[in-house]
Parts: C-alpha cells; sequence; structure tokens
C-alpha cells in the first residue's frame, strides 16, 4: 500500500494505523530505497535541458554558465563592434582580400556613422582615422603592385576600386582629421 492511502486512512483510524504501521514500515522503506536508485539511475541518462536552470546539453555550456554576466552598455557594444572590423580589415591586409576589406569598411563606416550621431553620439575614435589612413597606403602599394604583375582576379579588384572610390569619398569629409593624423605619425 502507498504512503497516499496509507496518510488517508491515519486521519480516519488512528488506531488500525498503528498495527499496519508496523507492517508497511519494513516494506515502505525497501521500496523508497528502490524508488531513489531508480530516479538517481533516470537522471543521470537523461540529457539535461540547456534552457532549464542548471542543465545543459554540452560541455561547453558549463563554462560558460560559470562566467559571470557582464552588462556592456551600448556605447561600449559598439566601439567593440567596431574595433573587430578593424582587426577584420586588418586580416584582409595580410592576405590582400580586398572583398573582405571592403566589406569590413562599409561595416565600419555604417557602425561610425550610427555612433556618432543621434542622442548618444561619441566622438570620431581616432582608430577609424588611423584605419583609413592605413588603408590608404596599402591600395596605393597594391595598385602600383597590379600595375607590374597585373595578376588580379576580377571580383578582388572590383572591390579594391570600389574602396578606392569610398575613400576617396570619405577623404573629403574627414581631410582636416588625416593630416593632423599624418603630420602626428610622421614625429
Amino acid at each position: 500500500m502507498s504512503r497516499f492511502f496509507r496518510s488517508s486512512d491515519t486521519e480516519s483510524d488512528s488506531d488500525t494505523s498503528s498495527d499496519n504501521d508496523s507492517q508497511y514500515s519494513q516494506s515502505d522503506s525497501e521500496y523508497d530505497s528502490d524508488a531513489e536508485s531508480y530516479h538517481s539511475e533516470a537522471e543521470e541518462e537523461q540529457p539535461k535541458n540547456r534552457f532549464l536552470k542548471g542543465g545543459s546539453d554540452s560541455e561547453d555550456s558549463d563554462d560558460e554558465s560559470n562566467k559571470k554576466r557582464q552588462a556592456k552598455s551600448q556605447k561600449d557594444k559598439r566601439i567593440e563592434e567596431m574595433e573587430t572590423a578593424v582587426k577584420a580589415i586588418e586580416n584582409g591586409q595580410k592576405n590582400n582580400d580586398w572583398n573582405l576589406i571592403s566589406t569590413e569598411f562599409d561595416k565600419l563606416t555604417v557602425t561610425i556613422s550610427r555612433a556618432t550621431t543621434g542622442f548618444n553620439a561619441i566622438p570620431m575614435p581616432k582608430f577609424y582615422i588611423k584605419t583609413m589612413v592605413e588603408l590608404e597606403d596599402h591600395l596605393a602599394e597594391s595598385l602600383q603592385k597590379d600595375k607590374a604583375n597585373k595578376k588580379k582576379s576580377t571580383g578582388n579588384s572590383k572591390a579594391m576600386n570600389n574602396l578606392k572610390q569610398k575613400l576617396r569619398k570619405l577623404a573629403k569629409q574627414f581631410d582636416e582629421s588625416i593630416t593632423a593624423y599624418r603630420k602626428a605619425s610622421f614625429f
């Protein structure tokens, strides 16, 4: 007999339950230990749901859950996004991948325009001017190399010419900052 039924019996017949308690106490303890071992084995076999608190499907998420979550401001998120775009541009320069450089520079320009306008505007980041100057220099070097070799894929050359036009347009906007950066970098 289960505990559920026994508890209802104890409320109605108190003197009969004392006789039954001695009878069922031994079998209940055996049942309880068997049930506990069954439930513990079932929990070990079933994968934990990653959406439940403390549960995970993989061991990687255990590392993530142990780390404290940090709240970042919108300004910090934008700056971090800009820095990752700059790193991708630098990697593209090493590999001479102008498609990557062009797309990442577009992302960087859009992010800069969002960050420098509006209610939460930040000042123009200096690394943006630095990136523009470095891209202009790298573009000039690669154009000189390409005139000698003329080995360039059509997609890569289109991206390079597209970036060249964008840099010219942006150089007009940030002419003062670019000249100040070039003067400061020579000293």
